[in-house]
């Protein structure tokens, strides 16, 4: 799941971006990610693609652009949460003697 979601937060760069450098950016990102996490390095590729967006957009789509990355923020952030399995540790206490007391 980790590594698909770095590979997802790849589509945060633009087009052109993604076509010249896309290769690259995954295969580092994937490599990083082995040593530092893979939610850590779709951090940093969500960023680095949503700054390469703001830097190319009028003031209207900055706002669109700064609405995208607070939502896909929470998305990432929510992502390990969903994919981690919940385990839940249950003591059970009998007694030697009847009755309890």
């Amino acid at each position: 799941m980790s590594r698909h979601l770095v590979v997802a937060c790849l589509l945060a760069y633009p087009r052109g971006v993604r076509r010249h450098d896309g290769d690259h950016l995954r295969d580092l990102a994937l490599e990083l990610g082995e040593e530092h996490g893979f939610v850590r390095e779709a951090f940093g590729l969500l960023r680095g693609g949503l700054i390469e967006r703001w830097r190319g957009a009028g003031p209207r789509r900055r706002a669109v652009v700064a609405a995208s990355g607070a939502g896909l923020a929470l998305v990432i952030l929510a992502a390990p949460a969903v994919a981690a399995p919940i385990r839940v540790e249950e003591e059970v206490v009998t007694c030697a003697a009847d009755p309890c007391s």
